[in-house]
């Protein structure tokens, strides 16, 4: 009787298995519209509601019954689209805000921008746009409202946008001072920016890649670029401009705790190589006027450094 009821329970577990598979594969999420709470509600309940009824059916053994529980919760997480991130360029929704000079009263000096989203991939790159200040484009794979906000203070714009399941592509203005903090728990982060009138940009992700090509023919401040990761690789392409009046400098530190660290560089010098870790500057860093620092870590992952003066 055991062995049946094992069997019966372990075809059913696949049987889960192969739908929720299927249901990712095609792309197709019938429960989507349900809404994150509701979605991590059920995948708390029909779990325990599993285990409740085998348990008082007294099923036996005890591990095929767990790890029906566990097919289950699968199941309503990926049919509710919470997986759908994994699937390059889907999206149930597309959402833009932008902001242009228009929607701004008052002088603007320089842009403060923060971006966060729990699960999705994050892009930031500049535009040149002399009367788009932000733009944002929130790709959601399930239903959900996704937050922007603004306000100037004093000659200062502070943006924030933020979601929860959504993919974001951001364009900021680089012909004002900005700054930029892009965060993600579970995803890949991309930027491709020019760093001409960048005064500070914060990249991070729990789990994934991260990807910065940096455009620096000149600069008018002194910044800084960190881009850090937990479990995931780092790629960094650096671009500086010629040794001219004014003398511009580039310092980029890597490191990783499990991996490795990789360079190709061009009027750059390598100050510091070591087991996880590798300095380089420009030369004639030491009488360089205005600096570009550049961090890049990575807990479990490698790094792979690109540098060159042009």
């Amino acid at each position: 009787m055991a062995r049946d009821t094992r069997t019966a329970l372990l075809v059913l577990c696949g049987l889960l298995i192969v739908i929720a598979g299927l249901f990712q594969l095609l792309a197709f999420f019938p429960l989507s519209g349900l809404g994150l709470t509701t979605t991590i509600s059920l995948a708390i309940i029909v779990p325990g509601a599993i285990l409740m009824g085998l348990g008082l059916a007294r099923a036996k053994p005890i591990w095929p019954v767990l790890l029906l529980a566990f097919c289950s919760a699968l199941l309503i997480v990926v049919s509710a689209g919470l997986t759908a991130f994994l699937i390059p360029g889907y999206y149930a929704r597309l959402e833009e805000r932008k902001l242009t000079i228009a929607d701004v009263q008052g002088p603007i000096e320089e842009i403060c921008l923060s971006a966060s989203t729990d699960m999705g991939a994050m892009s930031i790159s500049t535009t040149e746009n002399k009367t788009l200040l932000v733009l944002v484009r929130f790709r959601m794979t399930v239903e959900e409202e996704p937050t922007f906000t603004y306000e100037l203070k004093g000659t200062r714009l502070v943006v924030m946008a933020s979601s929860r399941l959504s993919s974001m592509e951001i364009w900021v203005a680089g012909w004002l001072n900005w700054s930029a903090h892009i965060s993600t728990r579970l995803g890949a982060v991309e930027a491709k920016v020019n760093a001409t009138n960048l005064v500070s940009l914060l990249l991070e992700t729990s789990l994934g890649a991260i990807s910065l090509s940096v455009d620096a023919i000149t600069i008018t401040n002194n910044c800084t670029i960190s881009a850090n990761t937990i479990v995931g690789s780092v790629e960094a392409d650096v671009r500086i401009g010629a040794p001219t009046a004014p003398p511009l400098g580039c310092e980029i530190e890597a490191r990783t705790s499990l991996g490795s660290i990789d360079h190709e560089m061009e009027g750059f010098e390598v100050i510091l190589k070591d087991r996880g870790h590798l300095l380089v500057r420009s030369k004639g860093f030491e009488s360089a006027t205005r600096v570009l620092r550049i961090e890049l870590f990575t807990s479990l992952g490698s790094v792979d450094v690109v540098a060159r003066r042009m």
